[in-house]
């Protein structure tokens, strides 16, 4: 075990403060362990603010689900950028195929590279692909990949800050 996740879709957001949840997350720092959230964009600030004074590790999964509606404005894509750029943070590239819009993941993508750099990336294929089980194939996560990072070397330093995070 490497860290806990935090499956925080559509449901109440817990008390962070409250002393099971604060000696969790300073348990998991101190074994240098990390806290992977998934949670809508909109609610993500509220999450990586509550998760700060502990100094855990945060995986943000999924793009941390920016509203492509407010594209690079979106406070949950902004909020996940200071997060990494404050050390706080990694984010996860990973779910693309649960965006119909390939373009708006590639714009995320890319934003994420050249606003936090791929130290702070990992990418994921998103596999079993629940909820999608029989219509989405590795092979077509890894074509995604290829589509919102064109240049080889960006991705493969991405999946080098993977294993450094996870095998350092």
């Amino acid at each position: 075990m490497v860290g806990v996740r935090l499956q925080l879709f559509h449901t109440d957001l817990p008390d962070f403060a409250a002393d099971g949840y604060n000696r969790l997350f300073h348990r998991l720092r101190d074994m240098d362990m990390h806290v992977h959230v998934n949670v809508e964009a909109h609610r993500l600030p509220s999450v990586l603010d509550g998760l700060r004074p502990s100094g855990v590790k945060v995986v943000i999964d999924h793009f941390g689900w920016p509203d492509a509606e407010k594209g690079l404005d979106c406070p949950g894509f902004q909020a996940a950028v200071r997060a990494c750029q404050d050390g706080m943070a990694w984010v996860k590239l990973s779910g693309g195929f649960r965006r119909p819009d390939q373009d708006i993941a590639r714009l995320f993508a890319q934003a994420y590279v050249e606003r936090v750099g791929t130290e702070r990336l990992f990418w994921g294929s998103d596999a079993p692909f629940v909820g999608a089980e029989g219509t989405v194939t590795h092979r077509q996560t890894l074509d995604q990949l290829g589509y919102w990072l064109p240049d080889a070397a960006v991705r493969a330093a991405i999946h080098r800050s993977a294993l450094d995070f996870y095998f350092a």
